[in-house]
């Protein structure tokens, strides 16, 4: 007969067993849709919130004419193509790590003169300071509001630095890159946008206590009183 390893092992072993005990919670932490007509987060609105600036102003709601995300965009964003214009998502990650942006998102241009070329960047530091993600990519004009053919997957699956962990100061930021052409091939000063589908990603940060009383259980369940000796049967 073998005797049982002592409970402090058996504990270790089950919490790498058990590996990160958050990880299986990965889920959608913000999302925005805009199908209730708001500009408020479907998922989220209590730790992010969108706003423009550079002279962008939101117009309305529109629909997505036909495609597998067919539905209602933030729409439309008026004077989108001019210097300095923005649309910046704010995120208080407090609690949250491994922040990771969705599958895609939405970015067309309704008309001739919108800037072709966009930018995705993120900040750190409440906007203080920005970070490009990828290269520079260019809108569909949908025109009909085909939105299948609007999907961007430019940062698709982008995952912050560690920096961004429990961070309650991020921003990412959608705007016209400089210098953009139009499709008239004029430097875009004005044109509307619309915007859809931009998810943000993240794992809850688990608690020390949390993690010291799941190892407590399991060390209390396999300690041995003193003097016994635990045996497997044959």
């Amino acid at each position: 007969m073998k005797p049982i390893m002592n409970g402090s092992k058996l504990a270790a072993i089950a919490l790498t067993a058990l590996g990160t005990p958050h990880a299986v919670l990965a889920a959608p932490i913000v999302d925005y849709e805009f199908n209730g007509n708001s500009i408020a987060a479907t998922v989220g609105s209590s730790i992010s919130s969108i706003t423009t600036g550079g002279g962008l102003s939101f117009d309305n709601f529109a629909n997505w004419a036909t495609g597998t995300e067919a539905g209602t965009p933030f729409a439309i964003v008026n004077g989108a193509s001019g210097p300095g214009r923005f649309i910046d998502i704010s995120l208080d990650a407090t609690g949250f790590e491994d922040i990771t942006l969705g599958d895609f998102f939405q970015l067309s241009r309704t008309n001739l003169t919108s800037a072709i070329d966009w930018q995705l960047s993120y900040s750190l530091n409440g906007g203080a300071t920005f970070t490009q993600i990828g290269s520079d990519f260019a809108t569909i004009r949908t025109g009909g509001g085909n939105s299948e053919n609007s999907q961007i997957t430019t940062g698709a699956g982008f995952t912050l630095p560690a920096g961004a962990n429990d961070n309650s100061d991020i921003v990412f930021r959608f705007n016209s890159a400089p210098g953009s052409l139009n499709e008239n091939g004029d430097v875009a000063v004005g044109g509307s946008i619309r915007f859809d589908n931009f998810t943000i990603n993240a794992t809850e940060i688990p608690e020390p206590a949390s993690l010291a009383l799941l190892a407590a259980g399991l060390g209390a369940m396999c300690t041995r009183p003193p003097g016994q000796r635990l045996i497997q049967p044959r």
